[in-house]
């Protein structure tokens, strides 16, 4: 600020200028933490301690070391970035996969297939029209990438055709979404549900499933915590010593 001629209201002018400094600061401590942790690991935790980066004085290392990176509360918190990054990276992989996107948000299929069963009175809504409502933007007129548009043709091409057959027997939703969609085991594709005579599915089955669906999600965010909280009591322990 001493050196430069920054334009504006002091306050704002102050509030940015502490931000980036804040986030240099924060990169920094970052890039000197992964090597702590790589000392750590190869030469031990003592040499870890007192053989700082060329460009960082002992105290400051020292300093570092001491009051932050074995510090109880700031491992716990550092340990639960790392699994939320884990997560995130996972998750960003997995959607590199899909070759179509999808408009569901923040409220997944499965919800979106059980509110319009209520709306439907019961009635399970078709995989075309489950497909359209989550690729197809309607205050747009658009769909979201050609490839959604191609496989909903598909789809419905395949359904008619087969339904127009002489003395065919009407196609079921998961025949439908194995050819239009390709098989998933035990789930059908376009309705988060599991594979049964989708077209007979009942709402009190349905409910059923996503019990089911909740009760195993349950399950592993106990099975998380439990492995989140024996890693904290260890690294509290570890500092203890």
């Amino acid at each position: 600020m001493d050196k430069f001629d920054l334009q504006g209201d002091p306050i704002d002018v102050e509030k940015a200028v502490a931000t980036q400094c804040g986030r240099r600061l924060s990169n920094h401590n970052f890039v000197l933490h992964k090597k702590y942790k790589k000392l750590k690991e190869t030469r031990g935790e003592e040499y870890a301690r007192n053989n700082p980066p060329a460009s960082v004085n002992l105290e400051q290392w020292t300093s570092l070391v001491t009051k932050k990176w074995t510090v109880p509360k700031w491992l716990v918190i550092s340990f639960t970035k790392e699994i939320v990054m884990e997560r995130s990276e996972k998750n960003t992989s997995n959607r590199s996969w899909s070759k179509t996107k999808h408009r569901c948000g923040s409220k997944s299929l499965s919800v979106r297939v059980a509110a319009a069963i209520h709306d439907n009175g019961g009635v399970v809504p078709t995989v075309t029209e489950m497909y359209k409502s989550t690729h197809f933007n309607k205050d747009t007129q658009k769909w979201i990438s050609s490839e959604s548009k191609v496989l909903y043709d598909k789809m419905v091409k395949i359904e008619t055709e087969h339904n127009a057959q002489e003395g065919a027997i009407p196609i079921t939703q998961d025949e439908l979404s194995v050819k239009g969609l390709k098989a998933r085991s035990g789930y059908v594709k376009g309705l988060g549900i599991r594979s049964s005579s989708s077209i007979r599915i009942v709402n009190g089955e349905y409910v059923t499933h996503l019990e089911g669906r909740c009760k195993s999600k349950l399950r592993k965010f106990k099975s998380k915590l439990k492995k989140f909280r024996s890693k904290r009591n260890e690294l509290k322990q570890q500092t203890i010593r």
